[in-house]
């Protein structure tokens, strides 16, 4: 051993040699563990320096064909650039590195830095972002405050919304501001119940009604910075209003007006507290009452009339979202000694009904005018009265105009004939025995057969 070790110290080339063997199995282990490779990142957003340099020469910028990403590809052992993120690559285009501004598109150098890794090994793709230069343009515009689609809580509706400031300078691509149509401080106001004040985010539509999108708003510049935008919103509380109406004018000689009666009855309304409150103390009722509104002069025979409300709502109060603006008022018109009184359906006896249909009634009441003395009218009513119809002859089908038999109490008569809407539907026969009891079903309850 000692002598093996004397001759190998003896002989000076065979220790680099070894020393070379040593370098070289380590190299082919770390190339075979931890090789080195290429590694392409994609999708690296351009950022953007020196955009005052441009509007220094009174022009502005738009990335030609919107592209706004690279790829940069890498080179490193393969540990490195496994754990590389886009967070770890900064591409940059320095305005200020335009090659030739009357050039179009207009080719702005591209710079890039990964972290822990030596400029030589990376590679951008492209290497060059192309951008389109335009006279800079400023525009002052209003901005409009809105809530969008969003509603406040339940019970309540945006009353008003004020917006400030109230006007903005917006600068930008000629191109772009031309085609600004507003400007909208947009806000939600979603489950709101009391008057609020609320940041808002620029929101701006072009002459077609569509929303920027986030790559044009970034050339814009606003005067006023959205954090310094302020949205007061101020609510109203819904409430429930009667709608009555009061007629003009005389009837027909002999008739008078039985009685007015609104459809809707009721609406929604808002307003603010101090209109709320008067409309409290008036009993919460809005009637329609001018002259020659409801006229009933001459008139012998009932009438229908369709009015716009809004037209009377008093001062601050104004119909609820999604109420509707038309009120249809029907005015009875009867024969002294006459009143109306309402019949049920239900009693309503039927007759006549051929085998396997069954009738519906379309309406759940019907009106009856009765005419008597005055001592008897004022005892009838709906429980002295018996209601038939005879439905022989017709088939299955809807009916609007059913004539309808009507037994009075002694004295009394009726003023018009009675019709009532039905509807004949075959019974299904799902199978004898519920087609015995359906019909049996049918005839207790709905028909009378002669």
């Amino acid at each position: 051993m000692k002598r093996f070790k004397k001759w190998f110290l003896s002989h000076p080339i065979l220790k680099v040699l070894s020393v070379l063997l040593a370098f070289g199995i380590w190299l082919l282990i770390v190339n075979i563990s931890n090789p080195v490779m290429t590694r392409t990142i994609r999708d690296i957003p351009v950022t953007i320096k020196n955009q005052s340099y441009v509007e220094s020469l009174g022009m502005s910028y738009k990335l030609a064909g919107g592209q706004s990403t690279v790829s940069v590809a890498v080179q490193s052992n393969r540990s490195v650039v496994e754990n590389l993120t886009a967070d770890d690559v900064t591409v940059t285009a320095d305005l200020t590195q335009i090659i030739d501004t009357s050039s179009s598109p207009v080719m702005v150098p591209l710079s890039v830095s990964v972290t822990g890794i030596s400029s030589e090994l990376v590679t951008l793709n492209p290497r060059n972002i192309q951008i389109e230069l335009e006279d800079m343009k400023t525009r002052e515009m209003v901005i409009v405050p809105s809530a969008g689609t969003t509603s406040p809580s339940s019970g309540y509706e945006v009353g008003g919304l004020s917006v400030e400031p109230s006007t903005v300078t917006v600068k930008g691509p000629e191109s772009l501001i031309e085609k600004i149509e507003r400007i909208v401080a947009s806000v939600d106001v979603s489950n709101l119940t009391a008057d609020a004040d609320l940041a808002a985010q620029y929101v701006v539509y072009d002459k077609n009604g569509e929303a920027f999108g986030e790559s044009d708003l970034g050339y814009l510049t606003f005067s006023v910075s959205e954090k310094s935008l302020n949205v007061h919103v101020t609510l109203y509380k819904v409430v429930t209003v009667s709608v009555e109406g009061e007629t003009s004018g005389t009837p027909a000689s002999g008739y008078e007006v039985s009685y007015v009666e609104a459809t809707p009855s009721s609406l929604a309304v808002v307003g603010d507290s101090k209109a709320l409150k008067t409309l409290e103390a008036n009993g919460n009722l809005i009637t329609v009452s001018d002259e020659g509104i409801l006229d009933v002069t001459g008139l012998s025979d009932d009438e229908i009339f369709d009015v716009d409300i809004t037209s009377y709502l008093p001062e601050g109060i104004s119909l609820a979202k999604d109420s509707v603006t038309s009120v249809r008022f029907e005015v009875v018109i009867l024969p002294y000694n006459s009143k109306t009184i309402t019949f049920s359906t239900k009693n309503i006896k039927v007759k006549g009904i051929a085998s396997g249909l069954r009738s519906v009634f379309d309406v759940s009441e019907i009106q009856m005018k009765i005419s008597a003395e005055e001592s008897v009218l004022e005892s009838v009513d709906a429980d002295g009265v018996t209601a038939t119809v005879d439905l022989r002859g017709y088939t299955a089908g809807s009916y609007s105009n059913v004539p309808v038999s009507v037994t009075l109490p002694e004295g009394c008569t009726l003023v018009e004939s009675v019709k009532v809407a039905l509807t004949l539907t075959e019974i299904d026969s799902v199978s004898s025995e519920e087609s015995d009891g359906a019909s049996s079903s049918s005839s207790s309850s709905s028909s009378t057969s002669d």
